[in-house]
């Protein structure tokens, strides 16, 4: 899950083993970086039974952040052993272990050609030069490039250490509401134009959840909804421009759907971009999913239960 420190200056990783409830483990080293931006950052490697969904939870961050930092995510569904780029919440970082140190794991920062001593403590970690220099016994403010600093300790329960108890971050959330997350502004990822080869600005995973959901809620046509329960399919083959895309028997091409994961009170929406093919798939299976849309969904295998409001082909007041 994590890059292991075998060694100081060495460029020599591997990643410990977690499950589905357990993000970090006391084998692990966090290393932090900043990116251009100067937004600390993280990579984390994906076990089994880790999902999008739960791996925000954990750390105490909103779905879509992770989504900006990586979007790659939007073309397939997270597979045992990918690497993901995690902002750090800096709230999850104690200056010492606390109560049991066997329940931390150290946070390390990877020294720049830019930094000192000063920099790091004060702008990036709003800690004391002092402090600093005694976690990493220093008897000077010389620093090497590529040097790991030890900055502090996350508990190995992740966002739960610091969240109260009656107030738990992002669980039982349905996508759109979830706001309690600190916010960390990213940039907006880069597609590039097929026709003139030059980029282009891609609106945010976010900002397409809450255009769909506008033309769910309030479409320009009179509607009624029907509802549907069965199993979801996401299909690792398909490639489409539109991100969140799904395929359904019923609901008109061009409309929006809802889809919900009802193990998780996990909302999302997509839109129809064509029918499903008819004696294909089994009758259970009620709609085919974009990746995005799975990953979105807290999907942990190629079939899922889900819950789906789409509107009747015979449109109506």
């Amino acid at each position: 899950m994590r890059w292991i420190l075998p060694m100081l200056l060495l460029a020599q990783w591997s990643w410990a083993t977690g499950n589905h409830n357990n993000y970090l483990t006391q084998k692990d080293t966090i290393i932090v970086r900043v990116t251009a931006d100067e937004h600390k950052v993280f990579n984390h490697v994906v076990e089994a039974k880790q999902t999008l969904y739960s791996m925000a939870r954990f750390y105490g961050l909103d779905v879509y952040q992770i989504y900006d930092y990586n979007p790659w995510l939007r073309t397939r569904v997270l597979a045992i052993h990918d690497t993901v780029i995690v902002p750090l919440d800096e709230r999850l970082l104690v200056a010492s272990p606390e109560v049991n140190p066997q329940e931390y794991v150290p946070v390390y920062y990877a020294v720049r050609s830019s930094d000192n001593l000063f920099r790091i403590s004060k702008i990036y970690f709003n800690l004391d030069v002092d402090h600093i220099k005694g976690l990493n016994h220093l008897n000077s403010n010389v620093l090497s490039i590529g040097q790991l600093l030890l900055v502090g300790y996350i508990s190995i329960q992740g966002a739960a250490s610091v969240h109260p108890v009656n107030k738990p971050i992002l669980v039982n959330q349905s996508i759109e509401n979830q706001e309690t997350a600190p916010t960390i502004a990213t940039s907006q990822p880069l597609t590039i134009d097929e026709s003139s080869g030059m980029p282009v600005i891609k609106p945010s995973i976010k900002e397409e959840v809450n255009k769909l959901k506008e033309s769910f809620t309030e479409p320009q046509i009179s509607y009624v909804h029907d509802e549907q329960r069965g199993i979801a399919l996401w299909n690792k083959d398909i490639r489409q421009k539109t991100d969140l895309y799904a395929m359904h028997r019923n609901a008109p091409i061009g409309s929006t759907v809802e889809i919900s994961n009802p193990m998780i009170n996990k909302t999302v929406y997509a839109k129809i971009i064509a029918n499903m093919p008819e004696e294909v798939y089994p009758d259970n299976v009620c709609i085919i999913v974009s990746p995005a849309v799975a990953n979105l969904l807290g999907a942990v295998d190629a079939k899922f239960f889900v819950k789906v409001k789409y509107l009747a082909p015979q449109i109506k007041k």
